[in-house]
């Protein structure tokens, strides 16, 4: 598609061909203020602090925020906590915890509709977008679909609360008045998430809080500016100081350290799958020390699939998995990366796949014409590569298009699609943060096998889809696939329409499929207590007099 990249950035990824503006919305906010938001943040060079209760720290471990897509330019400089802010912080949360707590659940969820109200002020969530699109390279579309996201998650999960609240028990006796009491966890949270997703890196923190929890906030690195304006805003509505820690910080010692202290009650987290495993190992032999069981709830890589049967169309296939594969470079959680295909039905479908892909635009993220930019960040970009260079020297795998990558400016890789003759292949297993689709074609008379194949190999469960034009096969097939992933879709893509609506999270590998979105998620950070007091006799004969006067 390309044979090399020149100096500068525009001309880097013009190779990457032209834009495809089918494939692109249009964005409702005013690309006049966009701009200037744009401008003033490259003109600035932000510092973030770490925030403990009242205090501001600036500390010597300094740490730049480069743009992914020109990793030349700072846009931003944070500063790592050590242990001691981190203890420090743990014991400003616990001596703050019992006065938060007992806030009423109206005014906490008041608090969070002033944050979304905040948010969607039109310069703030300029300057937001802003911040996203050059902190993690994404385009105007992606940014704005995630603070629309993070916008909903915040009056969502407000108005979740307070019908959890006035969730009402059966009477089992007149004599008996049962209450019903969401309480916090007994203890802190801590929360971290992905680099990628300010929404889910947001919601990982300030959904424990809502429950009355105080929490250890650690912001992803690519996710630290974007964290940082959520803060304020959130501080802004009436959260009080103490209740929510913002602590950027080494992963590795930001959990050594949490998971030492005895108070820790709940872990939020999101990320890949071999640091959940390490919590949970860590946990566990902690446990004697803790004065609570530590909720742990933890969503992790996934594979997204595509499968597709004999009688699906081929156009609505072709428009989907573009969509799935390729929008922010294949890096967002519920991507497709496995595509499972009848060979009947392969040499047209190929054919208009080779012609979508190739009408993408790969390049700057302040580029109207960009459908997608650079990898996050440098470590996973290596990580894609070496799935690339593995193609290449396989034998067994054709790459059908693209596989071509470079780092000169930005973390650029081609949108790439290879043809694995093993449906067991790496390829085909492995969870790969970036754009390429590995293809498994199948016998059509094999249908059954390759539904078994899929089943087999899926290590991860979050999101998968299946098309086909009989209604019947498909409920054949959601029936047959139904362990593979949490959430399935039939002929839509494995990442839905707009999965801000919908409860997300993955089984098997992908996680402990909390739901997230859902109210279920909410009480993940609660500790319901029952309230059982008896009734007076003179006060149950007066509401019975009042009845029959109502009923009379």
């Amino acid at each position: 598609m390309f044979t090399k990249f020149s100096l500068s950035l525009n001309q880097q990824v013009r190779r990457f061909t032209t834009f495809n503006s089918k494939l692109n919305k249009c964005s409702s906010i005013d690309p006049n203020l966009l701009d200037q938001a744009l401008k003033k943040l490259y003109a600035e060079y932000v510092s973030i602090p770490i925030v403990i209760g009242n205090q501001m720290i600036f500390t010597g471990d300094e740490q730049n925020l480069r743009m992914p897509h020109n990793h030349r330019r700072v846009v931003a400089k944070y500063y790592y906590a050590t242990k001691n802010h981190i203890n420090l912080a743990i014991q400003k949360a616990i001596k703050v915890q019992e006065s938060w707590s007992c806030v009423d659940v109206k005014t906490r969820s008041n608090i969070f509709h002033k944050t979304a109200n905040t948010l969607s002020d039109i310069d703030k969530k300029a300057d937001l977008m802003s911040a996203i699109m050059l902190s993690q390279a994404k385009t105007k579309q992606d940014a704005e679909k995630d603070v629309s996201n993070l916008i909903l998650m915040l009056r969502t999960n407000a108005d979740a609360l307070i019908q959890l609240s006035e969730l009402k028990l059966p009477t089992i006796s007149e004599k008996l008045k049962i209450r019903y009491l969401l309480r916090p966890l007994d203890g802190f949270v801590a929360a971290t998430g992905p680099l990628y997703m300010s929404w889910i890196a947001a919601n990982l923190a300030l959904t424990p809080l809502l429950m009355g929890n105080s929490v250890l906030w650690r912001p992803p690195a690519n996710c630290v500016l974007t964290s940082f304006i959520i803060f304020k805003a959130i501080i802004g509505a009436g959260i009080p100081r103490g209740a929510l820690q913002f602590l950027p910080s080494n992963y590795k010692l930001f959990f050594n350290t949490v998971i030492k202290s005895n108070d820790l009650a709940g872990i939020n987290y999101a990320g890949r799958v071999t640091t959940l495993r390490t919590l949970w190992h860590d946990l566990s032999i902690r446990l004697p020390h803790y004065k609570c069981f530590p909720r742990l709830v933890g969503e992790c890589d996934s594979k997204g699939f595509h499968f597709v049967h004999e009688s699906a169309d081929i156009d609505l296939v072709v428009d989907r998995t573009v969509q799935a594969t390729f929008r922010y470079s294949g890096q967002r959680t519920y991507s497709c990366a496995r595509f499972y295909v009848p060979k009947t039905l392969w040499p047209k479908l190929c054919c208009q796949l080779q012609s979508e892909v190739q009408a993408l635009k790969i390049g700057d993220p302040t580029d109207e014409n960009s459908y997608a930019s650079a990898i996050v960040r440098e470590d996973i970009y290596d990580d894609v590569v070496s799935f690339l260079e593995y193609a290449k020297c396989n034998e067994n795998v054709e790459i059908l298009m693209g596989g071509n990558y470079t780092k000169t400016h930005g973390f650029f890789i081609e949108p790439t699609i290879v043809v694995c003759q093993d449906p067991n292949d790496r390829l085909m297993i492995d969870d790969i943060m970036g754009p390429i689709l590995s293809v498994y074609v199948y016998e059509n008379n094999k249908l059954n096998e390759a539904l078994e194949t899929v089943i087999s190999s899926q290590k991860f469960g979050s999101c998968g889809a299946i098309f086909s034009s009989d209604n019947k096969i498909s409920e054949q097939l959601l029936n047959k696939l139904r362990m593979t992933a949490s959430n399935l879709y039939v002929n839509e893509q494995c990442s839905g329409q707009d999965i801000s609506h919908l409860p997300l999270s993955g089984n098997r590998l992908s996680g402990t499929n909390d739901k997230n979105g859902s109210a279920y998620y909410l009480l993940r950070f609660a500790a319901p207590q029952l309230i059982e007091e008896p009734v007076k006799e003179s006060v149950v004969k007066n509401e019975i007099e009042n009845l029959n006067c109502s009923c009379s």
